[in-house]
């Protein structure tokens, strides 16, 4: 009996240490589960309040909000040269804030000589695409990106060197002969130069992309149609 009685009693003691056992990898697990869960609630309290406080200093700062503006109105722009080319009597409008991005667009908009350089040669693009649509042979190629921003660089350079030697101020100018889009002649127009250009104006897009700079660029853009050897 006193055999019988002991084993009975181990038997309860590691019934009774099981259970407690499993009580305790259950609490455990609770434990770890809770710790999971308010890490991640944590985790996205925190990422909302940095969202949070991002959007606002978007909202208050204006660096942040103008390429926004920018950017809608650089897609206008392209949506209307898709299907003709800017009115002054139509677009008044749109073409007074492109002037206004085409001579401040670093003082005022906070954008760099590149970001400008590319959003005003993605509008002549836009025109050419369109008065090519269909056609093949139409292209006769155009100034790479990287010869812009050469381009843009040595204007910027030979106004500075001039501008400290000159006793007047004078506006510079630019002459080239083969106006073709206009890509040559952006980087030269955005750095306040005047420009003239000679072109043949043979391809079909030239004139289209001529008014656009005419029209951007009042008094500061002049093209002169036919044979080089004729008209300079």
């Amino acid at each position: 009996r006193p055999l019988v009685r002991r084993s009975r009693s181990s038997a309860a003691a590691s019934t009774t240490m099981e259970k407690v056992a499993v009580k305790t990898r259950t609490h455990s697990t609770n434990t770890l589960v809770c710790i999971g869960v308010y890490v991640v609630v944590g985790i996205s309290l925190l990422l909302t309040l940095m969202y949070t406080l991002d959007d606002t200093a978007a909202a208050d700062s204006p660096a942040r909000s103008k390429p926004r503006f920018v950017d809608s109105l650089i897609h206008r722009t392209k949506l209307l040269l898709r299907t003709h080319d800017l009115s002054p009597r139509n677009d008044m409008r749109m073409i007074a804030e492109l002037r206004q991005l085409a001579f401040e667009y670093e003082t005022v908009h906070g954008l760099e000589h590149e970001e400008a350089l590319a959003l005003f040669t993605s509008l002549q693009l836009t025109t050419m695409e369109r008065e090519c649509q269909g056609l093949t042979g139409c292209w006769d190629g155009v100034s790479f990106y990287r010869q812009q921003q050469d381009y843009f660089r040595l204007a910027r350079e030979f106004a500075q060197n001039q501008s400290s030697s000159m006793r007047f101020k004078e506006q510079l100018v630019y002459c080239e002969t083969g106006f073709n889009s206009g890509l040559s002649a952006i980087p030269f127009l955005l750095g306040g130069y005047r420009v003239f250009s000679f072109d043949i104006m043979k391809n079909r897009y030239s004139p289209s992309c001529a008014q656009t700079l005419q029209v951007l660029f009042p008094g500061n853009f002049t093209v002169t149609a036919g044979s080089s050897l004729e008209t300079i």
